[in-house]
């Protein structure tokens, strides 16, 4: 279930890039710039055997089809990765579309609506067909200019157990990511993350990304590739 829920906490990692007068499409969400058909990347985390992959589709409108999550627990230096599941995404009906999250063998794991209450706010609600009572609730801000302000989180294990986790990113004058914060609330407890972007490909999206704590330990290594649309 842990890992389940790393999983979808990865879908919900979005940002807008400039501000829209009609619902943003997957790539201002996602941050990225001009029409990209693939992305895909990688993640290591310093002094572990854990490297994964996430390769997400759009379509030449910039909507997400899917993203397929992948890890590579045995082999991290051949990466040869297995499929851990995949979200695939319904099209929109109106401000409305549906999500299913599902396993390495093709199984329905979760199912998530996802709705724009705004064109600045969007609130994705998602159930577990294996335990109905579970449910996580993610809600996503963006200031007047599109970019995501802040991200609250909050899963529900049943009736009583319930963990509440706010994010918000920080963003630099060009619009990158540069920094976040995650507070647990019920815990008051707050962890501060740096965000470098080291390289960048011709259409100005990220290549290469180091996030740190904030004691400057390493807390993970992301390296972006993308494929385009003509």
């Amino acid at each position: 279930m842990k890992r389940i829920l790393l999983f979808m906490l990865a879908l919900t990692f979005m940002s807008c890039q400039k501000e829209v007068s009609t619902q943003p499409t997957d790539w201002q969400l996602d941050g990225v710039r001009g029409k990209v058909k693939k992305m895909v990347v990688l993640t290591r985390v310093p002094d572990t055997d854990i490297v994964s992959q996430t390769i997400s589709l759009y379509d030449s409108l910039g909507y997400k089809v899917s993203m397929e999550s992948l890890d590579n627990e045995f082999d991290t230096e051949l990466l040869e990765f297995s499929t851990n599941g995949m979200i695939k995404y319904e099209k929109y009906n109106g401000k409305l579309r549906k999500v299913n999250g599902l396993d390495y063998e093709g199984k329905v794991i979760s199912e998530a609506t996802q709705k724009w209450s705004s064109l600045k706010e969007l609130v994705s609600t998602t159930h577990y067909t294996e335990n109905r009572a579970m449910s996580t609730v993610i809600k996503y801000v963006c200031d007047k200019e599109g970019n995501v302000i802040s991200m609250q989180m909050i899963v529900k294990a049943g009736e009583v157990e319930q963990a509440n986790v706010l994010t918000k990113w920080f963003y630099d004058e060009s619009g990158y990511q540069n920094s976040f914060i995650q507070k647990d609330v019920l815990e008051s407890k707050e962890d501060k993350f740096e965000i470098s972007n080291e390289t960048f490909d011709k259409f100005g999206n990220v290549e290469e990304q180091t996030t740190y704590t904030a004691d400057r330990n390493v807390f993970n290594e992301r390296r972006y590739s993308y494929e385009y649309y003509e």
